[in-house]
């Protein structure tokens, strides 16, 4: 058992370790072969109620807490790191802020098919030109009469290709007044909506991240969530809350490559014994488990502190900056314990190396990080 979690949640991550070796696993080479998520992933989870974990009970959740939700992240992720974002941004960014600051009319209408995993959804707040800078986004909600009408271009958003419904944010205008950042609740289907072009990437390859299209989206009142203005102290919270599923992602990428190259090391042969007995070898392995270690103790310390309602922005930064340099240290030393074998993609440690990368960047990048704990220490830039 971890510091920072009880007996239920280790019961708990045997049980999601289980299901995904046994389950979620088989699918994932094809996914990753085919660069995509399949629909079939989201009814999988959301038929063992892993999907939305923090959604209370009385709108069909399980009421889970953030640890629960960082042992998801890391067990999918321990299995694969693009089929554990798909899955973590539907369940968190996508829904939460429907979870906190929906109507009861709005949660009854989005939250079930949710849940249930019958409706896929994503969180659409990055731009062409606008990624860590959120706050100058340039979609725009132009205030109307009956609604809103909704003009913009969003990029690299998860799950955004196969989205039933997006978490859209937009600044509100009104003739010459900009009313603020503003959630919107945007389904397939509606005129103006589409997705273009998915993205090429590196890694998390059966991950679908897109642009999204939105050309004079009429909405209506209820498809706003909260009241105008409040886009962003409705997702600080979440956004909190993503750094440490993130780190926790990365920890069971970390983990994946440490187990294979500990198993490799043990097989592979050299100058007449195992590479094993190599004490450089040896030195790796010992400098990837404490790393991985260290990684999961701030992890699941924030996740603990955010299970308290304590103060977590210096604790969830310090998380995701931490596992997240260290998954590519891990990987990085792992590839290198395989040698030539690492570089193929006949090896799974080939595809972690890749996937590693990402999570330096996702979800704020490791030097946001690091202005989020150099303010939280010093107070704000003068």
């Amino acid at each position: 058992m971890q510091p920072f979690t009880t007996s239920e949640h280790e019961q708990f991550r045997d049980y999601v370790k289980n299901f995904a070796q046994r389950y979620v696993a088989p699918m994932a080479e094809s996914a990753e072969h085919n660069e995509e998520t399949p629909r079939e992933f989201f009814e999988l989870l959301g038929r063992q109620g892993f999907l939305c974990l923090s959604a209370p009970s009385a709108l069909g959740g399980v009421g889970g807490d953030v640890r629960m939700s960082a042992i998801m992240s890391e067990e999918l992720g321990y299995v694969n790191a693009g089929l554990a974002s798909a899955a973590m941004v539907h369940s968190g960014i996508a829904t939460s802020p429907i979870v906190k600051s929906g109507t009861a009319e709005q949660q009854k209408r989005y939250l079930p098919s949710a849940i249930k995993g019958d409706m896929i959804h994503a969180f659409a707040l990055t731009e062409p030109d606008i990624g860590s800078d959120a706050v100058h986004i340039k979609t725009t909600a132009w205030k109307q009469d009956s609604g809103y009408v909704l003009r913009g271009t969003k990029m690299w958003i998860t799950n955004g290709g196969i989205a039933d419904r997006v978490v859209v944010a937009a600044r509100v205008k009104e003739g010459n007044t900009d009313r603020g950042v503003t959630l919107f609740v945007v389904e397939k289907g509606m005129p103006g909506f589409s997705s273009g072009r998915s993205l090429k990437k590196l890694g998390h390859r059966s991950s679908i991240t897109s642009e999204l299209i939105f050309d004079s989206v009429a909405l209506s009142e209820s498809h706003r969530l909260g009241d105008e203005g409040e886009g962003f102290r409705i997702l600080y919270p979440t956004l909190t809350t993503g750094r440490v599923i993130v780190g926790a992602r990365a920890i069971g990428v970390a983990q994946a490559a440490l187990d294979l190259a500990q198993t490799y090391a043990g097989q592979r042969w050299q100058f007449g014994q195992r590479i094993s007995s190599f004490q450089t070898i040896r030195n790796k392995l010992a400098d990837m488990a404490t790393d991985i270690q260290a990684a999961r103790g701030l992890v699941y310390h924030a996740a603990w502190l955010l299970d308290e309602e304590a103060d977590a922005v210096m604790s969830a930064a310090m998380a995701k900056y931490y596992a997240g340099e260290m998954c590519i240290r891990v990987t990085n030393q792992a590839l290198q314990v395989f040698g030539g074998y690492g570089y193929s993609q006949e090896f799974p440690v080939e595809r972690l190396y890749r996937d590693a990368r990402l999570h330096t960047i996702v979800e704020g990048t490791s030097e946001i990080q690091q202005r989020i704990i150099a303010k939280s220490l010093i107070g704000d830039e003068t």
